[in-house]
């Protein structure tokens, strides 16, 4: 499903059928995710071209905190946002009180 490089067509429907909200730049596509009112999750891609392999691989972990199985869930349409708030809150990344 993931060869080399990822279009960034492909990466923004992703991202927005997570919920993430986009946001048009100068030179980069803004996404920021939000959780209950506050952005919990960002990052952005190159207006000018596709999303190399080890880009991608860098993206995922640091930003997206997602592996790439979940990943290549998402872009088959598997994952939605209720499916991406429960990753991020077992990694830690959105604190829920309990």
């Amino acid at each position: 499903m993931m060869s080399g490089i990822i279009s960034k067509r492909q990466f923004r429907k992703t991202l927005l059928r997570l919920g993430f909200v986009e946001e048009q730049g100068t030179k980069h596509i803004l996404f920021d995710f939000y959780y209950q009112g506050r952005i919990v999750v960002q990052t952005a891609i190159s207006r000018s071209k596709d999303i190399s392999k080890s880009l991608l691989a860098h993206v995922l972990r640091y930003e997206l905190f997602l592996t790439r199985n979940e990943f290549v869930q998402a872009l088959r349409g598997e994952l939605d946002e209720r499916d991406y708030i429960a990753i991020l809150i077992k990694k830690g990344v959105i604190k829920v009180e309990r």
